[in-house]
């Protein structure tokens, strides 16, 4: 079962997103819609971290109400390109763990992760959406070598 391994204290992170509804799991395509318009606009220079943004609580709402934004990071300072939506994980305080291994794993590691902190006392939940940061990139990493940030929003 994954471990909190802290609660970090978030600053404003401004992404560029293409929506996706539906079940959170399933947003791998909208990834590659993402960076096949990066591509297209040759935007890539202008981009840092990739990102999954998750609104809505899964364990709550039926999966049609789901929406997400596969996102990277994009400055404020640049216009929001055709084709995406601005998107910015908001401040705040988010409990994290970190998940090592293939993208696939991703689904088991929210759901134990969400248990985790469902079931701890100390927490409660906020308002804002949670995230996954991608902190390698899988074209040049070993998929068991892939490390992705889980945030959970909190109180």
């Amino acid at each position: 079962m994954p471990h909190i391994t802290r609660v970090t204290e978030e600053a404003d992170l401004p992404l560029i997103g293409i929506l996706h509804r539906g079940a959170h799991s399933g947003i791998g395509p909208t990834f590659h819609v993402l960076a096949e318009r990066l591509t297209a606009l040759d935007l890539w220079s202008k981009t840092g971290a990739w990102a999954g943004v998750y609104h809505g609580d899964p364990v709550e709402l039926p999966e049609d109400q789901l929406t997400s934004h596969a996102a990277c990071a994009f400055p404020l300072t640049e216009p929001v390109p055709a084709g995406f939506e601005r998107v910015v994980l908001a401040a705040g305080p988010y409990a994290e763990t970190i998940h090592a291994g293939p993208y696939d794993g991703l689904r088991n590691a929210w759901a134990e992760f969400n248990v985790t902190i469902r079931a701890d006392d100390g927490f409660q939940l906020a308002d804002r959406p949670c995230a996954e940061i991608y902190l390698n990139d899988p074209s040049d990493t070993a998929p068991e070598d892939l490390r992705t940030r889980l945030l959970i929003a909190v109180e």
